[in-house]
């Protein structure tokens, strides 16, 4: 984990991409920046690389994070200990993780963000049609040309969606006619590392905003 300066008790993020976050994404780096200038408030920032047999969504990687990782965490560091003040990020492939686990155990993990996930509707359909709702507050971004499905989509999936902006429009208008806490933003442009390190830095923004605003 790195903790960014001054936070006495900060909220936390899990970046579950974590040395990719790192390396392409320049999390640290990104983190010292907003909170340097006065954008973000402090937070404290794990990067995580799923151990094995939790790399993807579902139970496993939620119990793992809610009963495992955060207790870990909290125990060494003195961060917030309020679900409110926990954010989950996961970008192509993990996007729909940090959904699932949001929606899961909002209990413990208060907030998701999916960047370019890829969302297969089967298994979306059975969350966001749970009773009752979520309190879990969501972010999902994506880029416009993403049209075709790449890294960040499961070819052959229960729908066989292929579409990760038909995908992200379709989960968008499902979590709001629920009433989900859900924020959405599109992009002109496809995914990449480059896009979603410049996106990451909205999202912060919307779940950070510094206390004197």
């Amino acid at each position: 984990p790195a903790t960014a300066r001054g936070a006495a008790r900060p909220p936390t993020a899990c970046f579950l991409n974590g040395r990719d976050s790192v390396t392409f994404a320049h999390g640290p780096a990104v983190l010292d920046w907003l909170t340097e200038r006065g954008e973000i408030e402090p937070l404290l920032a794990v990067f995580l690389d799923a151990p094995a047999g939790t790399e993807g969504s579902g139970d496993d990687l939620a119990r793992f994070l809610a009963d495992d990782l955060v207790p870990a965490v909290e125990a060494r560091y003195r961060a917030q200990q309020d679900p409110a003040a926990r954010l989950i990020v996961g970008a192509a492939g993990r996007g729909p993780a940090a959904v699932e686990v949001a929606l899961r155990r909002p209990d413990v993990i208060g907030r998701g963000y999916s960047q370019s996930g890829g969302f297969q509707s089967g298994w979306l359909d059975r969350l966001v049609g749970l009773d009752p709702i979520s309190p879990a507050r969501l972010y999902l971004d994506v880029g416009t040309y993403e049209q075709t499905a790449g890294s960040g989509l499961l070819p052959g999936g229960e729908d066989g969606e292929q579409d990760v902006l038909a995908a992200n429009r379709r989960l968008r208008a499902a979590l709001g006619t629920r009433g989900y806490d859900v924020a959405y933003a599109e992009y002109p442009e496809g995914s990449g590392w480059g896009a979603w390190r410049a996106h990451l830095i909205a999202a912060l923004r919307h779940f950070f905003p510094p206390s004197h605003r």
